[in-house]
């Protein structure tokens, strides 16, 4: 490990000890940050060690400015769930004071015991749809999460046996023509290169490209990408069009179901499976609910676990990828892809280096 060659005088205050590697943080400038290695920052020489501690270990662990180029989009992106009024002072001088008020739909509190979405709650939804061989009809039976105007993520399991044709957005209810839904054709199709079907369930995530970019607008925006390890809350939320019950019909409304966050280890007894050798692993991520009747089921494979931003209730942060289960609504919890263990390789993808080193923001 690369260590830099500064005396630093480290005062470790009460706030600093509570925070720990891969937390969220805010610098002594009052920058949006993670708790990470002194060493591994952008700049480390531009760090103010003593200002900035997150934990004084073998290597400090300080409050990292966050240069993420998901972490700049996502809060691009969610400029499009405000709106700004011009608003005249009640005074003897009146003046216009520009106000920004939220314009978004939040209100969780879940598809197997969940309950219906309601229209324009969650605009990073996608769809996937297949070609029926037999009758040439398009059947949802994937989701998937817009994270830029030209990228879907979903499961790479949802690439297997068939591709899909199409992405669905803005849909709500796949009978009802009154929520404005888009299609738009899908231009590559990108599976993660450690994915490898035949012989494991991990890295189960992909990446859809669509052929024209999408039009964005407070019912059709990105989700942003969770970019910590830590998870700072034990309840999430999932999304999907899968079966309301084990073996029953899909559901033509899309759901939302509140689920638990259980630590990994205890997910281990549940699934001895030969494509997880070496069981439930850092990278994925366990959710279920704990009394059972709520679960994800088929049909929402490739769909967002998300959890909002305390700060800023219209933001949803993606921190899973739908990937495996069990028996749907019963007491096992199901397995999700962690995507912040895969942020380098969607960056990669989804906005790539260009010549001279800079970053390709579409």
């Amino acid at each position: 490990m690369l260590f830099f060659g500064f005396l630093f005088v480290i005062f470790i205050s009460d706030l600093a000890a509570q925070t720990q590697h891969g937390d969220q943080c805010t610098t002594s400038d009052n920058r949006n940050g993670v708790c990470q290695p002194l060493s591994t920052c952008a700049k480390p020489e531009d760090i103010n060690v003593s200002a900035n501690l997150c934990s004084n270990e073998q290597e400090p662990i300080v409050c990292c400015p966050e240069s993420r180029v998901s972490y700049k989009k996502c809060k691009l992106f969610g400029r499009l769930a405000y709106k700004t009024y011009g608003v005249t002072s009640l005074s003897l001088n009146p003046t216009v004071v520009n106000v920004t008020i939220p314009e978004c739909d939040h209100s969780v509190p879940l598809i197997v015991g969940g309950e219906k979405a309601k229209i324009g709650e969650f605009p990073h939804m996608a769809a996937l749809g297949y070609k029926n061989s037999d009758n040439g009809k398009i059947e949802f039976r994937c989701g998937g999460t817009l994270i830029s105007e030209h990228f879907i993520l979903t499961a790479g399991h949802c690439l297997i046996t068939q591709t899909p044709v199409v992405v669905r957005l803005n849909e709500y209810n796949m009978i009802n023509d009154s929520d404005d839904a888009v299609d738009y054709d899908i231009e590559a199709i990108i599976k993660h290169p450690s994915y490898k079907p035949t012989k494991s369930k991990y890295n189960d995530i992909a990446l859809l490209k669509l052929t024209t970019p999408v039009s964005l607008s407070k019912e059709v925006r990105p989700a942003c990408l969770h970019n910590t390890f830590n998870i700072k809350t034990n309840r999430a939320v999932a999304i999907g069009f899968g079966k309301v019950e084990f073996a029953g019909d899909q559901s033509n409304e899309l759901l939302k179901v509140g689920l638990d966050i259980f630590p990994n280890d205890e997910c281990q007894m549940y699934y001895n499976d030969r494509k997880l050798k070496s069981g439930i692993i850092d990278t994925q991520i366990c959710s279920g609910y704990k009394e059972g009747g709520k679960d994800t089921c088929e049909g929402d494979s490739g769909g967002p676990l998300q959890i909002t931003d305390p700060n800023n209730q219209c933001l949803y942060y993606v921190i899973g990828v739908t990937s495996l289960g069990k028996s749907c609504g019963g007491a096992t919890p199901a397995i999700y892809t962690r995507v912040s263990s895969y942020l380098d390789w969607i960056e990669s993808v989804v906005w790539p280096p260009v010549q001279g080193g800079g970053l390709l923001l579409p």
